[in-house]
């Protein structure tokens, strides 16, 4: 087997949680991303106005964050979506990490301050969402959505608009909308793809135009 035939053979066996294959299908790609963000949030309405995959935040006090997807709805939403193979990859101070760069990013590049009195009402809301491979919290649950709560009244909801998802995708239930997400995610074959977007874009990456440039890409 010749080099071609090699790079060929392992680019078909990417899914979607892959790094290779997430930043071809997902970058710039807004709709591909609200595939992705709709079931989560139990919508089909969500509108991504822009989305960028392996987008570096810098930080001049410390380590940069280099997000899987950054994406932006037309709420002014931020979202920054993270696919893990590993545990030790997502613990919860990386998703405090993540979040608050998600903070530093708006402040430092295009904070629109709507009330100079109060700036702090102009920070917009923001979701780090990590897809894990296992089930991080060992809950059997598909998704785990974890905000701020005020604990000594009643777990009142601090309403920061600061959240943290993570979805487990070693969940098996084909009947739900995240169900058929992540039985998307973590397929090796397109041809199982339930989704018809993530399906052709997947498809294109491998038989289509795409194929040449996932190809090239992959073997630098």
């Amino acid at each position: 087997m010749n080099i071609q035939q090699r790079t060929k053979e392992v680019i078909r066996s990417l899914n979607l949680m892959s790094d290779i294959m997430m930043n071809f299908v997902f970058n710039d790609d807004p709709e591909a991303v609200q595939e992705l963000l709709n079931p989560i949030f139990e919508r089909d309405d969500i509108q991504v106005i822009s989305c960028k995959s392996q987008s570096l935040i810098q930080n001049t006090y410390g380590k940069d964050a280099r997000l899987d997807i950054l994406a932006k709805d037309n709420q002014g939403k931020l979202y920054d979506i993270e696919m893990q193979q590993e545990d030790r990859y997502a613990p919860p101070e990386r998703a405090r990490y993540y979040s608050s760069m998600l903070d530093n990013r708006y402040i430092s590049k295009n904070w629109e301050i709507k009330d100079k009195k109060n700036p702090w009402y102009s920070m917009p809301e923001t979701y780090v969402i990590f897809f894990t491979r296992k089930d991080h919290f060992h809950a059997n649950l598909p998704a785990y959505y974890i905000d701020r709560f005020i604990r000594n009244l009643n777990y009142r909801p601090f309403s920061d608009r600061e959240h943290i998802i993570y979805v487990n995708c070693s969940f098996k239930d084909d009947n739900s909308p995240i169900g058929q997400l992540i039985h998307d995610l973590v397929q090796t074959d397109y041809t199982e793809i339930t989704n018809k977007v993530l399906k052709n874009r997947v498809k294109y990456f491998i038989e289509g135009e795409g194929e040449k440039i996932c190809a090239k890409l992959f073997r630098n």
